[in-house]
C-alpha cells in the first residue's frame, strides 16, 4: 500500500508539472489533469535465454478509477524483453525492461485502447518491479510477480498490477 501512494504521489508531482506547462493530455471521455488508478489481476512470465536477454508476457483484468468519468473495466495484454533476471540469471540487476502494452479500458459510454510503453532502466526482479508509463498515456506503477521469490520455471504466474496514468 506504502507502494501505491509513493506512485500516486509521484504521479501527482509529474502531472503538476506537465499542466503548469501546458500539456493536453485529454483522452475520451477523460479529465485532462486526473490520473487513472488502475489494479488488476493475471499472470506474468519471463523466461530467460542463454544469449541473457528475457522475454515477458504479461495479461490481466481489473478496474479502473480517478477521473470524472466513473469506473472502467480494464483489460491488459503486452510483451517486450529485458536483459537478464537479477538473482534468477545469475545477474545483479534486472536492465532494460522494455513491455509493450495494450490497456483497454471501457465503461457504459465508450472503450478505449491505450498503446502504453512499460519501462525500467534497472530493476532487482524481486517481489514488485516498477514501471514508468509512456507512449498513450503517461505515469507510473508496478507489476507484482515472483512470489517467494520463485524464478521463472516454478511457482505460479499468477500477477498483479498497480497503476496510474493520465490518458
Amino acid at each position: 500500500m506504502a507502494m501505491r501512494h509513493r506512485v500516486i504521489g509521484g504521479l501527482l508531482l509529474i502531472v503538476a508539472t506537465f499542466v503548469l506547462i501546458g500539456g493536453d493530455v485529454t483522452g475520451v471521455g477523460a479529465s485532462s489533469t486526473l490520473p487513472r488508478d488502475c489494479t488488476a489481476n493475471g499472470s506474468m512470465t519471463a523466461k530467460p535465454s542463454p544469449s541473457g536477454i528475457s522475454t515477458w508476457t504479461i495479461g490481466g483484468s481489473g478496474t479502473c478509477t480517478g477521473d470524472f468519468s466513473g469506473n472502467y473495466t480494464l483489460t491488459l495484454r503486452g510483451s517486450g524483453t529485458s536483459n537478464g533476471l537479477s538473482q534468477c540469471t545469475g545477474d545483479p540487476v534486472t536492465l532494460d525492461l522494455d513491455l509493450a502494452v495494450d490497456v483497454t479500458v471501457s465503461n457504459l459510454s465508450a472503450s478505449k485502447t491505450y498503446h502504453q510503453t512499460w519501462s525500467l532502466p534497472v530493476d532487482n526482479y524481486s517481489v514488485r518491479t516498477a514501471f514508468v508509463i509512456g507512449g498513450d498515456g503517461f505515469g507510473a506503477g508496478y507489476i507484482g510477480h515472483h512470489i517467494f521469490l520463485a524464478c521463472p520455471g516454478s511457482g505460479s504466474p499468477s500477477a498483479s498490477y498497480a497503476f496510474s496514468y493520465l490518458g
